[in-house]
């Protein structure tokens, strides 16, 4: 396989292969308590057009609450599973001054994409920073996010071997990663919640990738 031709694959799982984390912080960290449960549904540009599902529960870890979720996502425009991601990750407050907060998340994802050229599945991992006020019915957030695939198995589809016999399928190490920076915002009503976020995502270079931004809508229910 060409260096170019697998980094442009990693920039598609990175970015267009339901990669980037559509959840990412929808969970306002004042209400968290031991033993609670959150389901989501989302949906948006992230940067292709997709929808995710996922839950949340609350758990003590020694003095602090971590949030333990599952999550799965596919493109709406074509419901292809071979365009997927699904992921687990953690979130928590690290730091609290008031009602406002400096969190993470750390998450591990699964994911694949398909094209004329391949077809692809990769492991990544995701660390995301939070900062911002969480108040009984509603928060705002600064969002830092860090995206890297960190291994992809890759099969040449007959399009791609036409132009590259020699190309090789198998394991390959991912040489590139993507960065975000963006805002969240939600409000509750009850045990109902829903929130909006935005970002821009660039590559680790900070080179513009089409689309150069994001936006998702999440609802929410706890119980």
């Amino acid at each position: 396989m060409k260096p170019s031709t697998l980094f442009l694959l990693v920039v598609t799982m990175a970015t267009g292969g339901s990669a980037v984390p559509v959840k990412a912080q929808t969970s306002n960290f004042r209400h968290a308590e031991a033993g609670r449960y959150e389901v989501s549904l989302a949906f948006g540009l992230d940067p292709a057009v997709v929808t995710s599902v996922g839950i949340t529960r609350w758990t003590a870890v020694g003095d602090r609450l971590v949030g333990l979720s599952l999550e799965g996502t596919l493109p709406v425009a074509e419901m292809d599973l071979h365009d997927y991601r699904v992921g687990a990750g953690a979130s928590l407050s690290l730091v609290r001054f008031g009602t406002f907060h400096l969190a993470t998340r750390f998450g591990l994802s699964a994911r694949g994409t398909q094209n004329v050229n391949f077809t692809a599945h990769g492991v990544g991992a995701d660390l995301a920073a939070f900062l911002g006020h969480y108040g009984r019915r509603t928060f705002a957030a600064v969002e830092f996010g860090y995206d890297k695939a960190v291994v992809e198995h890759i099969e040449h589809r007959p399009f791609y071997l036409a132009n590259y016999p020699d190309a090789v399928d198998g394991w390959y190490k991912a040489p590139a990663g993507t960065v975000r920076l963006g805002l969240t915002t939600g409000v509750s009503f009850g045990r109902m919640g829903v929130s909006l976020r935005a970002y821009i995502v660039r590559s680790e270079g900070w080179e513009e990738l089409m689309p150069p931004l994001g936006t998702t809508m999440s609802l929410s229910y706890s119980f």
